[in-house]
C-alpha cells in the first residue's frame, strides 16, 4: 500500500452576527470577497473527509464549516485545518451552512433542515421536511446539491426536495411559513429587502414576500416549454442559485440561458443563450460586471450588468462550481480538476492549479487563503500570500533515465507538465536553481539522480545545496540522492553504496538504510499533519537524527519519510518514498503534487 498525502479548504472569515457567513458571501450571493495579499503558493492544509465535498465552506472566528457527502458536517481550525469537531447528520450533507448567532444551519439529503452548536457540534434542533417531489421527466441527472439556508433578522430561507420554501425560526427550527413551487428547489433562495427569490425544477424562479411567504411574482424560463425526453436530457430545472444586486436578479437554467430580471417585477431585463449547454452554477457581480460558467460549453464570461454584452470569456472547462471575485482577480473552478485565478478586467489567465478531482463546491476567501471542497473527498486551503505564483518545475532528463530508480519517471514527468511544471534537464537544471531564483519555488526530481555538476566538488555548498539553502523547496520519491551514486556508463554494484553521501549534501545520515523493502507502519503525527496515512513498503531509510521532521517510520524505526529544512528563508527537503520497482499509480503522482505544493511557513 502506499502512503497517501491528506491536505484542505474552507470560506469568508465574516462576524457571525451580519449574517455573512453563508453561501456565495451574504444574503444577496454576490460572491464578493475581500482581496488576498498576493497569488499562489501552495497548499496550506487539506483535510480528508469520507466523501467527495460538495458544500461550499464557510468561515467565521477563526474556524472552517463544510458538509461532506460521509454524512458529516465538519469543523476544522482555520489555520492548520485540525478537526475541532464532526457531526454526524444522517444524510449527506451538500448545502452550504449558515451561521446564526451561535448555531450553524444547513439542509441534508434526507429533506430535513438543521442547526448544530458551533462551539460543540450537537444538535440544536432538527425539522424535517417532505419527500422529494417526483422529476417532470424521471431522468434528471446533475441533482447534486441541496439547497443553503440563508439567515437574514433570525430567520432562515431554505428550499426542499418537496418543492417548498422555508421561513423557519432560526433559533428553533420552527416554521414560520412555506411557500410552494412547482418542483424540488435546490437552488439556495436570496433575499434583498421585503423579497426572497428563489429558483426551482420547474423552470421558474419566484419572488415571495419575505415576511408572509406571499408570491409576488414569477418568471417563467423557456425551460417550461421544453420537453426534455426529446433531448435525452434535463432542459427545464433551474438549479442555479439567483445573485442580487441593486435592481436585478441573475439566474441560469437548464435551459441553456443566463437571464437578468427586475427585482420588484420578474420582468426580463436581457439573456444570454449559453447554446443549450447548463447554466447551473451562480454569478458574481463586481463594479458592473457580472462572471458567470457554463456546463458543456466549457467556459466562464464576463457580461456588462446593463446590457449583458460578453467583455470576455475562456475556455476553462465545465463549470458548476460558481465563480467569486476577490480584488481584481475572479476564481472559478472546474468538475475537471482545474482551479484558475483570472484578471477580472482582462479575463488574462494568472494561474491554475489542476486538482485530483472536480469541483462541485465553490471557492471562497478569507484573508490570504481560498478554500474550497472538492470530489476527492478533501476541503482544500490555498496560501495566497505569496508575491508572484508558485514556481513549480519538475526535473527529467532522458539521458540520466538509466541512472534513475524511478522507473516511471517520464510518466510522472508528463502528470507535473499536464499540471504546469515547467521540465528541467541537466542543461538547464544550473539555471533552476539560481539562489536567487530559489524562495517561492519547488523541483520535483522524477529521475533520483545528481549529475555531478548540480552536487558540486564540496556537496554542502554545491549548487544543489545552495538553491535549498536560499529558500528552494525539493520532492524527492526515489533513492536517497548520492547514497548510490550511480551513472548511465557503469553497471550498478553494491560497492557503490554510500550510506554517508546523503548525509554530506543533506546533513542527514543514513548509517542504518539499506536496499530492503522495509514496512513503514506508523505516520507520527507531524506525517499526519502533512497527510500521510496508512501503511506501505520503503527501502533507504533515514536515521531520525538530524532530519527536521520524522513523517513516517519504517519496521526498524527509522525514518521512511521526512522532511529537512535549510537556511531562513523556507528551504525544505521532503522524501516522499514510493516503490523502487514496477509502476507508479495516479495516487501516488498526485501524493507527489501535493507534497511538492504545501505551503510550509
Amino acid at each position: 500500500m502506499l502512503p497517501v498525502l491528506w491536505l484542505l479548504a474552507a470560506v469568508p472569515v465574516t462576524s457571525p452576527d451580519t449574517g455573512d457567513a453563508m453561501f456565495r458571501g451574504g444574503p444577496a450571493h454576490a460572491g464578493v470577497y475581500p482581496a488576498a495579499s498576493g497569488s499562489y503558493g501552495g497548499i496550506a492544509w487539506r483535510l480528508q473527509t469520507g466523501g467527495p465535498v460538495r458544500s461550499s465552506p464557510v468561515v467565521t472566528d477563526g474556524v472552517v464549516y463544510a458538509g461532506s457527502l460521509d454524512g458529516h458536517v465538519y469543523a476544522a481550525d482555520q489555520t492548520r485545518g485540525a478537526v475541532r469537531w464532526t457531526y454526524d447528520a444522517g444524510a449527506p450533507v451538500s448545502s452550504t451552512p449558515a451561521v446564526s448567532g451561535n448555531l450553524l444551519l444547513f439542509s441534508a439529503a434526507d429533506g430535513s433542515i438543521q442547526a448544530v452548536t458551533r462551539t460543540t457540534g450537537r444538535r440544536a434542533w432538527r425539522t424535517a421536511t417532505g419527500p422529494d417531489t417526483k422529476l417532470a421527466w424521471g431522468y434528471e441527472s446533475g441533482d447534486t446539491w441541496t439547497s443553503s439556508p440563508v439567515v437574514v433578522d433570525g430567520v432562515a430561507f431554505v428550499g426542499s426536495g418537496d418543492g417548498n420554501l422555508y421561513a423557519l425560526d432560526a433559533a428553533s427550527g420552527r416554521v414560520k411559513w412555506k411557500a410552494a413551487t412547482g418542483g424540488r428547489v435546490r437552488s439556495s433562495p436570496a433575499v434583498s429587502g421585503d423579497l426572497v427569490v428563489v429558483g426551482s425544477y420547474d423552470g421558474v424562479v419566484y419572488a415571495f414576500d419575505r415576511a408572509t411567504g406571499r408570491e409576488r411574482w414569477r418568471f417563467s424560463t423557456e425551460g417550461i416549454h421544453f420537453k426534455s425526453d426529446t433531448f435525452g436530457f434535463d432542459r427545464k430545472s433551474i438549479q442555479s442559485s439567483p445573485a442580487i444586486t441593486g435592481t436585478t436578479v441573475l439566474a441560469g437554467a437548464r435551459d441553456g440561458f443566463f437571464y437578468a430580471l427586475d427585482l420588484a417585477t420578474g420582468k426580463e431585463k436581457w439573456r444570454v443563450d449559453h447554446h443549450v449547454s447548463w447554466v447551473n452554477c451562480s454569478a458574481a457581480i463586481a463594479d458592473g460586471t457580472v462572471y458567470i460558467g457554463s456546463s458543456d460549453a466549457a467556459f466562464i464570461q464576463a457580461l456588462d450588468l446593463a446590457t449583458g454584452q460578453e467583455r470576455w470569456r475562456d475556455t476553462v472547462g465545465i463549470v458548476w462550481s460558481s465563480p467569486i471575485v476577490s480584488g481584481n482577480v475572479v476564481y472559478t473552478a472546474t468538475t475537471r480538476g482545474p482551479l484558475f485565478a483570472f484578471d477580472r478586467q482582462s479575463g488574462r489567465e494568472l494561474w491554475h492549479v489542476l486538482l485530483s478531482a472536480g469541483t462541485f463546491s465553490s471557492p471562497t476567501i478569507a484573508g490570504d487563503r481560498l478554500y474550497l471542497g472538492n470530489e476527492d473527498g478533501a476541503l482544500y486551503a490555498f496560501d495566497l500570500s505569496a508575491k508572484a505564483p508558485l514556481r513549480r518545475m519538475v526535473f527529467w532528463d532522458e539521458r540520466l533515465d538509466k541512472a534513475s530508480f524511478l522507473q516511471e519517471g517520464a510518466r510522472l514527468r508528463d502528470f507535473l507538465k499536464a499540471r504546469s511544471y515547467d521540465v528541467i534537464d541537466a542543461g538547464s537544471a544550473l539555471s533552476a536553481l539560481d539562489p536567487a531564483r530559489a524562495p517561492g519555488s519547488v523541483i520535483v526530481f522524477a529521475v533520483d539522480y545528481l549529475p555531478p555538476e548540480l552536487v558540486g566538488r564540496d556537496p554542502a555548498t554545491g549548487p544543489f545545496r545552495k538553491y535549498l539553502d536560499a529558500g528552494g523547496r525539493v520532492v524527492w520519491p526515489g533513492v536517497p540522492p548520492e547514497i548510490w551514486p550511480r551513472d548511465t556508463i557503469h553497471d550498478l554494484s553494491l560497492l557503490a553504496v554510500d550510506r554517508k553521501g546523503p548525509e554530506r549534501l543533506l546533513g542527514v545520515s543514513h548509517q542504518g538504510a539499506n536496499f530492503d523493502q522495509r514496512g513503514v507502519i506508523r505516520v507520527t503525527p507531524a506525517g499526519r499533519a502533512w497527510g500521510l496515512s496508512g501503511f506501505w513498503n520503503a527501502p533507504w531509510a533515514a536515521d531520525t537524527t538530524g532530519v527536521s521532521e520524522v513523517l513516517a517510520l519504517d519496521d526498524q524505526g527509522h525514518a521512511a519519510a521526512w522532511t529537512k529544512r535549510f537556511g531562513t528563508a523556507g528551504g525544505l527537503f521532503v522524501r516522499v518514498t514510493v516503490p523502487a520497482v514496477g509502476e507508479l499509480s495516479l495516487p501516488v503522482y498526485a501524493v507527489i503534487q501535493r507534497a511538492a505544493e504545501r505551503s510550509v511557513k
